[in-house]
C-alpha cells in the first residue's frame, strides 16, 4: 500500500476501496467493516457486492469440475453403464470450501456418503458436500462458517 504523493511505503492489507473500467464501464468498490469486525466490499452508492453462492462454490474452480448430464455412468447392479447426473471433482486431498456463510447443521459419516457435511444457510437452502477424505479443523454440528472456509477435504 502507498500513502500520498511521495509513494511511500505505508503498510500491506487487504484492499480498501477499488476502481478500475472494462469495456468502457466503471466499477467501483469500497470495504466496510462491521462492529463485529466482519468486512464486505459495497458500491459507492451502498449496494452490497458479496455474491451468497458464486460460481466457484465450495471452493472448487470451474475447470476442475465436470458435469455430466445425462453420461453413461457405471451401474454396478446391471454390470453396464446407465444415463445420469454425476460429478466428477477435484483431485484427493483438494479443500472443500463452504460455499456461503451458514451453520453447519451435520459433520460426520452418514450412510452411503461416508463423510458428509450440511451447511445450512437459511431455512431453505442447505449445502451437501459428501464423499469427504476428512474434516477441517473446527468442523462440527452448531458451528458458525463464512463463505469460502475450508471445511473438508475431497476424498
Amino acid at each position: 500500500m502507498r500513502s500520498g504523493a511521495d509513494g511511500a511505503y505505508v503498510k500491506d492489507g487487504p484492499v480498501q476501496a477499488a476502481a478500475f473500467v472494462n469495456q468502457g464501464r466503471e466499477f467501483r468498490a469500497v470495504r466496510y467493516t462491521d462492529p463485529e469486525g466482519g468486512s464486505r466490499y459495497y458500491t459507492p452508492d451502498g449496494r452490497s457486492l458479496y455474491r451468497a453462492f458464486p460460481a466457484r462454490a465450495g471452493g472448487l474452480h470451474a475447470r476442475e469440475l465436470a458435469l455430466q448430464l445425462g453420461a453413461p455412468a457405471p451401474d454396478p447392479a446391471a454390470h453396464a453403464r446407465s444415463p445420469g447426473d454425476r460429478l466428477d471433482a477435484a483431485p484427493w486431498a483438494q479443500p472443500v470450501r463452504a460455499a456461503g456463510d451458514g451453520r453447519i447443521r451435520f459433520a460426520g459419516r452418514k450412510g452411503g456418503y461416508g463423510n458428509l457435511v450440511e451447511i445450512e444457510h437459511s431455512r431453505s437452502i442447505v449445502t451437501v458436500y459428501g464423499h469427504l477424505s476428512r474434516f477441517a479443523p473446527g468442523t462440527r454440528a452448531g458451528t458458525h462458517v463464512t463463505q469460502a472456509r475450508s471445511i473438508a477435504y475431497v476424498a
